[in-house]
Order: C-alpha cells, then structure tokens, then sequence
C-alpha cells in the first residue's frame, strides 16, 4: 500500500475506486496500487472491472473514508465528484476527486484519463439527476 503520488486511471472502469484511493492518500492514508492483491479485492467488491462501481460506500469504509454527499457548490477538499466524461467522444459518467481551488478552477485529481494526474478545470459537464452526486470525503474514526 502507498501513501503518494495521486494515481492516474490509463484504461478501464474504475474510476470511483480511482478517486477513493486519491482521497485516502490526499488525507494521508495508504491505499493500494492498481495491479496489487488489494487492488484486486476493491475491483472484485465494486465489480469495476466491467462497467460502473457498486458498493462504492462499502470500498470506502474499507479504505478507512466515510463519504457525505453535498450540492456541487458545497464540495469540500477531499470530495468525490460524479460528472460527464471529458472525452470530447464520451457521453458516460466519470468520477474523479475534487482537491481545492485554483482561482475560477478546481482542481482535479483523475480528471482526463491517461493525462496529468492533477488538472486545473474551468468548465465541466456536470450530469443530470439522479446521476449528478458529489460527496465530501473524510477519515473513518473508527
């Protein structure tokens, strides 16, 4: 398990697991590699491999998070953001992690996939409801 840098999603569907192990390590705590045996229990638990992320709630946890969804003018660094590929050919949702401002921007930890690992972002597609959800991410006191 790593505590840093921030990872950068090349390929795939797990961008919610992408963005939780970003949190767990923009708030210090370690979280696995992609390809490590932890890695794959997370793939296996959210069944990412293949499409959308489920039980993204319970992978939290096990990373040590507790999420709190907020509007999207309430996000607060860590936070969770669900919004439209930035592909300019994709239409499908992506999550990437919110980690603070940067004047009108926010900056953006697995924004483009294959790209910089941080992006400073002036516009984005935010989906409709019900898929528009954003969460505040913190640490489980256990």
């Amino acid at each position: 398990m790593t505590r840093a840098p921030f990872l950068v999603q090349q390929r795939g569907t797990c961008c919610a697991l992408y963005a939780l192990c970003n949190a767990a390590r923009f708030l210090g705590i370690a979280s696995p590699d992609p390809g490590s045996p932890e890695w794959e229990d997370l793939v296996d638990l959210t069944s990412c491999s293949n499409g959308p992320a489920v039980r993204v709630f319970e992978a939290a946890t096990r990373l040590g998070l507790r999420m709190t969804r907020v509007a999207a003018d309430c996000v607060e660094a860590p936070a969770f953001l669900t919004i439209v590929n930035p592909d300019p050919n994709g239409c499908w949702l992506h999550a990437c992690l919110f980690i603070g401002r940067a004047g009108a921007g926010m900056r953006l930890v697995n924004y483009s996939l294959g790209e910089h690992a941080v992006e400073t972002v002036h516009s984005i597609r935010w989906p409709r409801w019900p898929n528009a959800r954003h969460y505040n991410i913190r640490e489980l006191i256990r």
